[in-house]
């Protein structure tokens, strides 16, 4: 290969960069980094993002980090123990401000954002307080779980940060940050 052609492969890769914008970001405390790509005709950033995330007494799991804007997809948030037993353990997830918020036009929320979930047996529970919502776990044993649902009614498009905290007996313990890209999709021409 010439001096020239390489020129010319350095300066097609440089214009595929400039086209193409890609940024890395750091997830703080999950060990791992977030791709975040804005295609030419996209709205909103389209994130290709962790889905589970090991916590001292077991995972956070979400059932995608991608929602189509305004489809009314779900995405949901489940805590599973996978110690033998956890006497005092609770996971608080911040969610972000806008799911909580309503469209200043029609006053329509964004999202629906129940006050509780579901938990596996009396020894979970999940309630929300603002935008916290805890995932408790007392006296609890291996696979027991819980899980909180949020759905979409027309989140703006972007790459949401879930903010998260495992503490046990009281003590503050592990954090981190989950992504939840919520995607512009394109209607169809008529």
């Amino acid at each position: 290969m010439g001096r020239t052609a390489r020129r010319r492969g350095g300066l097609a890769l440089l214009a595929a960069a400039a086209v193409l914008p890609v940024a890395i970001a750091a997830v703080p405390g999950s060990g791992s980094a977030v791709e975040v790509t804005a295609g030419a005709n996209s709205t909103a950033a389209t994130a290709t993002a962790r889905t589970r995330f090991v916590l001292p007494a077991g995972a956070l799991r979400l059932s995608t980090a991608r929602l189509d804007a305004g489809a009314g997809q779900q995405v949901t948030f489940t805590v599973e123990l996978t110690r033998r037993a956890v006497a005092d353990g609770t996971l608080e997830l911040t969610l972000p401000r806008v799911w909580l918020a309503r469209a200043p036009a029609s006053g329509l929320a964004y999202a629906t954002v129940p006050r509780g979930g579901d938990g596996s047996g009396r020894r979970a529970e999940v309630r929300r307080e603002g935008r916290v919502v805890r995932f408790a776990f007392r006296r609890a044993l291996r696979r027991d779980s819980a899980r909180f649902t949020v759905t979409d009614n027309g989140i703006p498009a972007s790459t949401y940060r879930v903010a998260f905290r495992w503490r046990e007996a009281g003590r503050g313990g592990t954090r981190g940050t989950a992504s939840v890209a919520v995607v512009a999709g394109t209607r169809p021409r008529r």
